[in-house]
């Protein structure tokens, strides 16, 4: 049975009606559209669209490629000096509705023929020593893309502390007390000084220090009355001045502390 239009006189344009097929039945309809409903974009017009086509559109829109990036250290929070002399970041991508045309990484290395139905692909970085950040970019054949989540590496001052007998301390000294990288500029870190009986704790830091809570909860920083500058020998050779705060003397049982910190 050949199709038939009529004009719907709620909306006063032509609808179809037939034998209950598609067959051979086309779509067209110069006015965008205003919303955009499934994969039907906003600002779409039809010319000649089948049946199909249309409610494919609705139905099964159009996705781009996803993409994921790891990387072969995972070491992310590093003391300055610190160097990666070789990264490997993997980009595994994975194919939507079109193939994939390009794989790139934010630091403008791109894959010259990635593989078009997803897969990983592999980049290297030499020498990572500074705060970076990396992400992919995958596109596909159609311009739909996707981007990964960012790895990021950064580097900063340790944070020292220990126990020592005397109030008086020195840069060698320092640098064979516990070492913390801290990951973030400003913080609080969880400090395990132990038993111990007559000596002192010390806390060293590139920065300040606001506060130091016992394992009750309770401020003691004010008992850390011995205070003063140490430039210590660093990892890249730099000498940097470190704020010392050193306790009176007292005997403790398992004894841990939190720090709260602020890096220069």
């Amino acid at each position: 049975m050949a199709e038939k239009f009529k004009v719907n006189p709620i909306t006063g344009k032509f609808d179809m009606v037939g034998d209950g097929t598609a067959e051979g039945i086309t779509y067209t309809n110069a006015e965008k559209t205003i919303e955009t409903i499934g994969g039907v974009k906003a600002g779409t017009s039809f010319d000649k669209a089948t049946v199909e086509e249309v409610f494919n559109m609705l139905f099964y829109p159009e996705r781009g490629p996803l993409i994921s990036l790891s990387a072969s250290d995972t070491n992310y929070n590093r003391e300055i000096g610190d160097i990666i002399e070789e990264l490997t970041l993997t980009a595994t991508t994975t194919k939507k509705s079109y193939p994939i045309k390009s794989v790139k990484l934010s630091d403008g290395q791109s894959i010259a023929s990635p593989n078009a139905n997803g897969g990983a692909e592999k980049f290297t970085v030499t020498n990572v020593g500074k705060n970076v950040s990396f992400t992919a970019t995958v596109t596909d054949e159609k311009g739909l893309s996707g981007k990964s989540s960012a790895i990021s590496y950064a580097f900063r001052r340790p944070i020292y502390y220990g126990i020592i007998a005397s109030n008086k301390t020195d840069d060698a000294a320092i640098r064979t007390l516990t070492k913390v990288i801290p990951t973030a500029d400003s913080g609080t870190i969880t400090a395990a000084f132990g038993k111990f009986d007559s000596m002192r704790m010390v806390v060293a830091v590139a920065g300040t220090v606001s506060d130091i809570l016992n394992p009750s909860g309770y401020k003691i920083l004010p008992s850390f009355d011995t205070r003063f500058v140490v430039n210590v020998q660093c990892l890249d050779g730099q000498e940097v001045p470190y704020n010392v705060f050193i306790s009176n003397p007292n005997k403790q049982e398992s004894y841990t502390c939190k720090i709260t910190y602020k890096l220069n």
